[in-house]
């Protein structure tokens, strides 16, 4: 685990049985709550998902489609074709996932890991479960991605951020933000909500060295959603208020 600041961090790699720490505006107490990995009681859930990726994937009317909507998908047709499936899926399989997101809290017990799939079950699933689950499943797939638990601001003039859990993914090289508690919801069915970033190397190299000086490890980034291009500013902070020159936004 990589840290960043006392309440955001990354994982590169999430292991069965590994427990994680989490937070989030449900749970009080700071990170002290823990989730823990079980991608057995997912088997079926990640078969299902991979074969209609590997479907859609030979359907030639997909490929066809993504080559009339470059300007819209930004990422590769296969990337997309395994964030779609594991959208739509999760709503099928799982339609009860988060029906009990309001009682998150009563089911972390201090120094007790809660399983995933006890999650699921309990219809508790937020940000930071969809996370794992994605994890999890872009790991079965082959596809190199990060568990990244931050902050979010959904406005880059809001004075706080919110607590939240997404997936970085390295697609050819090149970043992508998926945030599966957020799917981007069409007269099709649910569709994955991937952002793009919008911060040039330049910039951040620039925020970087801002950085080493300060005080305070506060770091915001504007991502654009590539279906609707609605903006967010993922990254970083400490649960205070977002300090001026804090959210880095497109040039």
């Amino acid at each position: 685990m990589e840290k960043i600041t006392d309440t955001s961090y990354y994982l590169e790699y999430i292991k069965d049985n590994d427990n994680i720490p989490v937070g989030g505006n449900a749970l009080r107490g700071g990170l002290s709550s823990q989730l823990s990995a079980d991608s057995d009681g997912f088997r079926d859930f990640f078969d299902t998902v991979r074969a209609r990726a590997e479907d859609t994937v030979n359907n030639p009317a997909y490929m066809k489609w993504v080559d009339g909507n470059k300007g819209l998908i930004k990422t590769s047709p296969e990337l997309y074709a395994h964030l779609t499936s594991f959208t739509q899926a999760a709503g099928e399989m799982y339609p009860g996932i988060s029906s009990n997101v309001a009682n998150r809290m009563s089911f972390y017990k201090e120094g007790k890991p809660l399983k995933l799939s006890q999650a699921r079950d309990n219809g508790i699933f937020a940000c930071a479960e969809y996370s794992m689950l994605a994890q999890l499943y872009l790991q079965s797939a082959g596809i190199k991605s990060r568990f990244f638990n931050g902050e979010v601001l959904w406005d880059k003039n809001h004075e706080f951020s919110e607590d939240h859990a997404f997936i970085i993914i390295d697609d050819n090289g090149e970043d992508f933000i998926f945030d599966p508690a957020n799917p981007v919801q069409t007269a099709d069915g649910p569709r994955p909500s991937v952002f793009q970033p919008q911060v040039t190397d330049r910039q951040m190299e620039e925020f970087n060295k801002k950085m080493a000086k300060s005080r305070r490890k506060v770091g915001f980034f504007e991502a654009r959603n590539m279906l609707t291009g609605g903006a967010a500013y993922y990254g970083y902070g400490d649960r205070a208020n977002v300090p001026p020159g804090h959210v880095i936004g497109k040039e």
